[in-house]
């Protein structure tokens, strides 16, 4: 039976009553059982819609950051003017949030200084959102904290062009491998205030529609008993104003938290509806959470496994130093940090013969589990030629060919490989397009050398490699390293540079090999404010001091 049937009903009975009093009682029935109503319709709308509202606009925050990151990949991302040309692009980064009601707000998107990159009002491309932090600081906030926050929404108060306050909701999402941020900003007003208004203008309605009824009863119906009509006066509006508590209770647990949360679904034939509507509301969102857990287990299962990978990727690298400590001529030191869990670049060093030590540096193309396999293969096919191939060049030469075979996948690897003779300090090397090595005198003097111009390893079949000697002095060190230091980026996207890199040595050229590979990699990841770009990789052999001079060829 609906509403209107049992207003209907409750106030045939009151017409026994006097008109005057059954005026009063009607009225206060009516408007304390539509007023909850409304009350619980409007908490419903808040607590749900508006938090269904809010991840509704960050996921299209985050699917615009996707799409975009997908068609900036391979292109410049910093040439803004291109950027706004591309029409495309243009149309992905600045589309129309829309509610059921129609337009309700935008997307746009900025750089990580809080420049205006893409907007739908143009003359706002170009200007720096720090430009409005007075007139708007509460947005100013929120675009500051996003600077530096891969993920964040929030609230603040704007003034629209008609000098009317207007609250605003914005999600702001980085878009991978730029520097790059979208913002996704809705009108509150218009994305949420419709439904609020339709379910108050319809609780109107109805309560118009009952008063008019309850009206005419009253004029038709004198004779009536008051003590009869006022009995089921309350009785029906008790069996109307129960239901309503009930999910008025139930809306306040929701926004406490208790998705599982249940009304009984009894009362008139609207408000069964709406009770059946809130129940399948708290199991759709029990079942997104217990999505989301699933999910969560997920990523921590295969974050074991790098894990696991990452361990068994150490195992494989030299790790106990000194690695010969009956061989006094030498100090030798070196460290892997990968830039994600497992690693690309590598170093190795082995015995090739009693007095002859084999050294290594490589940098595999690509990071991640790619990168790490195509590693581990390239250091096994060394570690198997190296000890019957007495030439580093005829080395690399054999091992590009074997590299080469079935490598679909187009890697390939930059390496650097010297034989050190331990007793006299000659060292016989190839370099596969790798870094030029350094040598530090015992002074600090830096130089580099053992630039061949050859290609990367599994790059090209059929390839020669070029050989060159150097003869270390005694006190010289050697210092092989991967570009992930020379090449780091500060947040503001300037380059560590091979200038601060050999700054370093020189300054520190009296310290422990041990010492001076910590402090470089230390620099490095402070100049990239602790997140790694690239694996870094560094390497340093020290002669011990003796009476003999340093000669390159």
């Amino acid at each position: 039976m609906s509403i209107r049937w049992q207003l209907l009903l409750s106030h045939l009975a009151v017409v026994a009553v006097a008109a005057v009093a059954m005026v009063i009682v009607a009225r206060l029935s009516v408007d304390r059982a539509v007023d909850q109503l409304s009350l619980a319709n409007h908490r419903l709308s808040e607590t749900v819609l508006t938090k269904s509202g809010e991840r509704l606009v960050m996921a299209q925050a985050q699917a615009v950051a996707q799409e975009l990151a997908r068609l900036l990949a391979g292109r410049d991302s910093a040439d803004y003017a291109a950027l706004r040309r591309d029409q495309a692009l243009r149309a992905i980064a600045t589309q129309d949030i829309r509610s059921q009601f129609g337009p309700a707000g935008y997307t746009d998107v900025y750089d990580q200084t809080g420049l205006a990159v893409l907007h739908p009002n143009k003359t706002v491309e170009g200007r720096n959102f720090a430009e409005w932090r007075e007139k708007f600081p509460q947005m100013w906030e929120l675009v500051r904290n996003s600077l530096h926050t891969p993920v964040s929404q929030g609230y603040y108060d704007f003034i629209d062009k008609n000098n009317a306050p207007r609250k605003k909701f914005m999600a702001m999402v980085h878009v991978p491998r730029t520097k790059l941020i979208v913002v996704a900003a809705v009108d509150i007003d218009s994305y949420f205030k419709p439904v609020q208004a339709r379910i108050a203008a319809e609780g109107q309605r109805i309560k118009d529609q009952a008063l008019d009824q309850v009206w005419g009863h009253i004029l038709a119906g004198l004779a009536a008993a008051m003590l009869i009509g006022l009995a089921c006066a309350l009785f029906f509006a008790q069996r109307i104003s129960q239901p309503v508590r009930h999910l008025a209770q139930g809306v306040a647990a929701l926004g406490g938290g208790d998705f599982s949360v249940a009304v009984r679904a009894d009362g008139a034939r609207e408000i069964k509806a709406l009770a059946q509507a809130f129940n399948r509301l708290g199991g759709e969102l029990v079942a997104h959470i217990e999505r989301l857990k699933a999910e969560t287990a997920a990523r921590l299962a295969v974050a074991s496994e790098m894990k696991v990978a990452r361990q068994i990727q150490e195992s494989l690298l030299p790790s106990t130093f000194p690695p010969f400590p009956e061989k006094r001529e030498l100090r030798l030191y070196a460290i892997n940090q990968p830039a994600k869990d497992v690693a690309g670049d590598f170093y190795d060093f082995f015995l090739v013969g009693p007095e002859r030590l084999a050294l290594v540096m490589g940098d595999v193309s690509g990071k991640g589990v790619p990168a790490a396999l195509f590693m581990t293969m390239t250091r096994t096919l060394l570690r198997n030629i190296c000890p019957d191939e007495p030439d580093p060049a005829r080395a690399l030469a054999k091992a590009n060919e074997l590299l080469c075979q079935d490598n679909d996948a187009s890697m390939f690897v930059t390496l650097f490989l010297a034989y050190y003779e331990i007793d006299s300090g000659r060292m016989v090397y190839a370099n596969a397009g790798h870094n030029d090595p350094c040598v530090i005198a015992a002074d600090g003097a830096a130089r580099c050398f053992g630039r061949m111009g050859d290609v990367a390893l599994g790059a090209l079949a059929g390839q020669s490699y070029a050989a060159g000697w150097l003869d270390l002095a005694p006190g010289e060190t050697l210092a092989l390293y991967t570009d992930g230091i020379t090449e780091a980026p500060s947040p503001d996207g300037r380059e560590f540079g091979m200038d601060r890199f050999e700054q370093l040595l020189t300054a520190n050229a009296d310290r422990d090999v041990e010492d001076i590979c910590r402090l470089v990699v230390e620099a490095a990841n402070q100049f990239q404010a602790g997140e790694r770009f690239d694996d870094v990789t560094i390497m340093l052999l020290r002669r011990a001091a003796t009476e003999q001079n340093p000669s390159i060829g």
